[in-house]
């Protein structure tokens, strides 16, 4: 490496240094913008808002040339307050998400204990083991509708969990690694929608799902169409008015497939539409019912969409807003297009080709 820098933070703390043993030893000797140091190096010293640079460089041109070192160091010295800005962001980018899958993992832990002990209570899961399976057994022979739910609604957690660390992996790579094949879009829905029949059926909502035709394939990573499907669905089971219906159709759209979700849910303000795909996004009325949460969100949804070469659509249906216990409901339609291979992409300006 022919330029190596120390870059001290206004506190004094080093944040960055790719100094040699030798050159550390000779920062003392460093007092101005330009120092020859021997024939093969020159280094120099900054001191701005930023904090306090060393530079050090083997590079001929710069080593043989004052002017040309000077230049470059004002011109790195002033790019260093981007690169602290910008590795900033970064961290609390890594810590902001860090911090959404710990809280959503426990979250999901303590709810699955919760379900467990609404089944076996905590008190007699403590003995020994063998009275301790007498009286699952006993429950289980006495109450298998309960536990069949019980089962589904663990597996829920499972999933989720599971979905909170495949997104973490993803997004944490700069170049996502996908396994992108040609799949049946129904039967990648129903592996997902079936986890969440014991929060529909508690709400008395009916779910319907409609694929013409029945076999129509697009071409996704599997495990990133798994994670958008959970957000919606688990947004359906929150939002949604009770006893009524949520819809989903599959459609064979020439070059793409489409999937809509149509529901009655929480009013969207108009004024908040163009936010709802934003990240952190929580609206007027899911924050006031105290159902807006930290989970995957609707702004990694879009994006492992995106991902995919497909996108997420959002349409609000103002004209049937309804109130129900003073809350405000409307239809709502969220929307997911697909390409049905590699090649061709659907795009809202028509189509393009995919340069993977």
């Amino acid at each position: 490496m022919k330029v190596r820098f120390r870059y001290l933070n206004p506190q004094g703390i080093i944040v960055f240094c790719s100094l040699l043993d030798s050159e550390k030893r000779l920062i003392s000797e460093i007092n101005t913008l330009s120092n020859r140091i021997s024939k093969d190096v020159r280094a120099g010293k900054v001191i701005n808002s930023n904090g306090e640079i060393f530079v050090f460089t083997s590079d001929q041109d710069l080593v043989c040339s004052s002017k040309r070192f000077k230049f470059f160091f004002e011109v790195l010295a002033e790019m260093v307050g981007s690169f602290v800005e910008s590795q900033s962001l970064y961290l609390d980018d890594i810590a902001r998400n860090t911090n959404r899958v710990i809280h959503n993992v426990v979250t999901y832990n303590a709810h699955s204990l919760q379900e467990i002990y609404s089944v076996l209570p905590q008190d007699q899961s403590g003995g020994n083991y063998s009275s301790v399976v007498a009286s699952a057994t006993e429950i289980v022979t006495q109450r298998p509708e309960k536990v069949a739910k019980l089962i589904l609604k663990i597996l829920k957690h499972a999933v989720s969990t599971k979905a909170e660390f495949s997104i973490y992996r993803k997004l944490a790579e700069k170049q996502p690694t996908l396994s992108q094949t040609s799949h049946v879009v129904h039967k990648v829905l129903m592996n997902a929608l079936y986890v969440f029949f014991p929060d529909f059926n508690d709400k008395d909502v009916k779910v319907s799902v409609l694929a013409e035709p029945l076999e129509v394939r697009a071409y996704f990573d599997y495990e990133c169409l798994q994670i958008v499907f959970l957000n919606l669905l688990e947004n359906a089971t929150k939002y949604t008015l009770p006893n009524m219906n949520v819809d989903i159709e599959i459609a064979d759209e020439d070059a793409a497939v489409s999937l809509a979700f149509k529901m009655t849910s929480l009013e969207v303000v108009q004024d908040e539409e163009s936010s709802i795909f934003d990240e952190g996004y929580s609206g007027t009325y899911s924050q006031k019912t105290g159902k807006s949460g930290r989970g995957i969100g609707l702004f990694i949804a879009r994006r492992l969409v995106e991902l995919n070469s497909g996108s997420l659509l959002f349409v609000s249906l103002p004209d049937t807003k309804e109130i129900h216990l003073g809350v405000p409901y409307q239809g709502v339609i969220f929307t997911i297009i697909l390409p049905k291979n590699r090649r061709r992409v659907p795009t809202c300006g028509g189509e393009q080709n995919n340069p993977n």
